[in-house]
């Protein structure tokens, strides 16, 4: 548990020191796992929880790193769970990040 907004500067943190390497999977699991469990007390604080793991998903699926291809599934998951009614939002979404 613990402070939240300490929590996330330390992964953040960790993420520009390490987050890179090709060996990073498992941080960038916690990480994201982190954000997925984070508790929230209202609709701002899920708002910017959900723009946060966004974010994680975006940052660490520019990583070549190993199982990386785990994280697509994921996010694809997660970003059309949030709204059933606009998959193909999500799809778009997640298209950008896809490699070249």
């Amino acid at each position: 548990s613990g402070d939240p907004v300490a929590m996330g500067k330390a992964y953040e943190k960790a993420m520009e020191g390490v987050g890179q390497d090709v060996s990073s999977t498992g941080l960038w699991q916690e990480y994201v796992n982190y954000l997925r469990n984070l508790k929230v007390n209202n609709q701002y604080e899920d708002s910017q929880r959900k723009n946060h793991l966004r974010r994680a998903y975006q940052k660490c699926l520019q990583v070549p790193m190993h199982g990386v291809e785990r994280f697509w599934g994921e996010y694809e998951a997660w970003e059309k769970s949030l709204d059933p009614n606009n998959v193909q939002q999500a799809d778009m979404v997640v298209r950008t990040f896809e490699p070249k």
